[in-house]
């Protein structure tokens, strides 16, 4: 963090950031139409400045002789038109609701419900909504919960409700005797078990399985810090609200950055969820792990930054130097913390490293993450915003690292240091952009206020905001240098460009007839080569038109021969199948001739074997009918055969 982040410098007055009031970290009030005498007193540990020794106001001075009449000045926040901003009395001081669950069991044998009846499965008395964790009495609860600074607030009577059955009971959430803690109770709801899913259609009167039951206890928390809400009450409590916004702001930061380190980025609802109803109880969850974190880092920079040796230490050196060097430390702190938690699990810390860090810190995150956890812890914290539970840290921090130096805060003197009589860190408002700055920043606040109406420094126009003053003079002011539209080399103010016309006619006449002279000459060249260029066009055509009568001959050409082609295979094809026809009857003609040959051999065969195996005629005539009958039964034997056969021996036996 570099020096000028905290506005507590040796000599000059903090000066504001550029961003408008609702930029920075802590809330700023509006300005008030009355003075700030007539504002409420503040609590006893925050009081208002007391009355001076001189007036407050107007003081007269005279520098003359006693006749003459005396001169009456005024505050410079007066002369200004600043007003007086209304005193935040509760400015030193942060509550939030501390929501803890009353939990009973329906005891049987006393037949009404009570806290010693729950089983050692279920929660104790007082839990959270989840039941983790959960405590056997509510100061216990409340002790976990609130830390080392917030104290549950008594200054209000309890409020009880009456039980379902009609009757006042007495419950174990109910405050002891003599006790005037603020605690709220709620109705009661009935269910069958401990479990967020009974809870959800719960029912004021119990039935017969409606075994538990369970309430709200609402407890209003304060946050008590060290030096600022001690016995003795503050001679004045006024801290420089530009110093206290950039203090605000770094320390929010530094809290939204441990509770990244320590609980890692937000995700959004799990996409495993199959149910609302589990979505909700693990976004139950999740908050009150980041409440129960958040209390803890809120203790730790309590810790680091108001409590300890090295707060008194700084108190004697450079107050912003060491202030930096403290928050870094702490968020160190709270990073190596997450390490070694992580270290012991397995685990790695979820943080982005920067690709070139500012700072010697080995993390970063960027601005919409620590923004989205900032809205996440107030709602887990059940306040406003983050910066309301950081002011009154951030106003005390001014405080202790100012070391009454009066350089950020009021040590009570209002004699010293600041005229007329009043606290130089009395809150006044700016009437042009209502800013509410201390009253010794306002001469420096209204010298450069983006929104106070200021004089042009070259027209002397009034009126004109300081933020618009780029703007008027690029594109208003009389006075901003114009070119001239003759094209003259020189630069002439608005106003008087009529009076340069006036004046140099004759030299803008010349310079109108060079550029008439040159652009005849150019559009003489122009001519010229459009000439040529449709001489080049049209033999360009010549060309083509001869190109395409070319093309179209052989296209003529390609398409003869195409056709002839598409002829010749058509011929071939049927000379192929006119081949085919022929060949197939040939060897149909060969196959029957090869029949027959076949079959005659066979016959030939036949006879030449019947033959040699007969030995006379008789035996001849019986051999040629059993060879006869062996043809007949191998299928070759023909009837011509036998008629020859007849005709020979009729022959024979004439």
């Amino acid at each position: 963090m570099a020096t000028d982040d905290i506005a507590i410098e040796e000599d000059t007055p903090p000066e504001k950031e550029d961003a408008e009031p609702d930029d920075v970290g802590a809330p700023q009030e509006t300005a008030a139409t009355e003075p700030e005498e007539t504002a409420e007193p503040n609590t006893e540990e925050t009081k208002v400045c007391p009355p001076a020794t001189a007036p407050l106001g107007p003081r007269r001075v005279s520098s003359g002789p006693p006749w003459e009449l005396e001169v009456v000045e005024e505050p410079p926040w007066v002369a200004l038109g600043f007003a007086a901003a209304a005193e935040d009395a509760g400015a030193d001081r942060a509550t939030r609701t501390v929501v803890l669950y009353a939990n009973e069991r329906y005891n049987a044998l006393a037949r009404t419900y009570n806290s010693a009846a729950l089983l050692p499965t279920d929660r104790r008395a007082f839990s959270t909504e989840s039941g983790r964790p959960s405590w056997r009495d509510l100061d216990e609860a409340h002790a976990d919960l609130c830390g080392k600074y917030w104290s549950i607030r008594a200054d209000a009577e309890t409020t009880t409700t009456t039980t379902t059955d009609g009757g006042d009971e007495k419950s174990c959430c109910d405050p002891p005797s003599g006790s005037s803690r603020a605690t709220t109770l709620g109705d009661w709801e009935h269910a069958g078990d401990f479990t967020r899913k009974a809870f959800l259609g719960h029912r004021g009167k119990p039935n017969r399985l409606d075994f538990v039951r369970r309430r709200k206890v609402l407890s209003v928390a304060e946050l008590w810090l060290p030096g600022a809400t001690s016995s003795k009450p503050l001679a004045c409590a006024r801290v420089d609200p530009e110093a206290e916004a950039r203090v605000g702001a770094r320390l929010a930061r530094a809290v939204a950055v441990a509770s990244l380190l320590a609980l890692g980025p937000s995700r959004g609802p799990s996409l495993s969820s199959s149910s609302s109803e589990a979505a909700d109880a693990a976004s139950s969850e999740a908050s009150e792990r980041l409440e129960a974190d958040a209390v803890a880092i809120l203790d730790a920079l309590i810790d680091a930054v108001l409590a300890g040796d090295a707060v008194s230490a700084n108190a004697t050196r450079s107050g912003a130097t060491d202030f930096a060097a403290d928050v870094d430390a702490f968020v160190q702190s709270q990073y190596q913390r997450t390490r070694h938690l992580l270290g012991l699990s397995g685990g790695q810390p979820q943080v982005r490293t920067a690709t070139a860090p500012t700072t010697a810190l080995p993390y970063d995150f960027d601005d919409a993450a620590v923004e989205r956890r900032s809205r996440e812890i107030a709602a887990a914290l059940r306040v406003a915003s983050l910066p309301y539970v950081i002011r009154p840290i951030a106003r005390q921090a001014v405080r202790r690292y100012d070391g009454g130096r009066r350089r950020g805060a009021c040590d009570g003197d209002h004699s010293a240091g600041f005229p007329y009589g009043e606290c130089a860190f009395k809150r006044v408002a700016c009437p042009y952009c209502a800013a509410v700055v201390a009253a010794r920043s306002a001469e420096t606040h209204d010298a450069r206020c983006d929104r106070k109406p200021v004089a042009c420094p070259k027209c002397a126009a009034k009126g004109v905001e300081r933020r618009r003053l780029p703007a008027h003079w690029a594109r208003e002011c009389p006075k901003r240098l114009v070119d001239c539209e003759f094209g003259c080399s020189v630069k002439v103010a608005a106003d008087e460009l009529a009076a340069h016309h006036d004046t140099a006619g004759p030299a803008h006449a010349l310079m109108v007839l060079a550029r008439a002279r040159a652009a005849e000459q150019a559009l003489q060249v122009h001519e010229d080569r459009i000439v040529d260029l449709e001489t080049h066009v049209a033999t360009a055509l010549g060309l083509a038109q001869a190109a395409d009568a070319k093309i179209a001959r052989a296209q003529t050409a390609i398409a003869a021969a195409k056709a002839s082609l598409e002829q010749m295979q058509l011929d071939h094809k049927q000379a192929e199948r006119a081949l085919a026809k022929s060949v197939k009857a040939d060897l149909a003609m060969h196959s029957k001739e090869t029949a027959a040959i076949q079959k005659a051999l066979k016959r030939l065969d036949a006879a030449v074997q019947a033959l040699s195996s007969a030995p006379s005629s008789s035996s001849s005539r019986g051999a040629s009918g059993d060879l006869r009958r062996q043809q007949h039964r191998e299928g070759v034997w023909d009837p011509s055969d036998a008629e020859e056969g007849s005709h020979g021996a009729a022959a024979r036996g004439s």
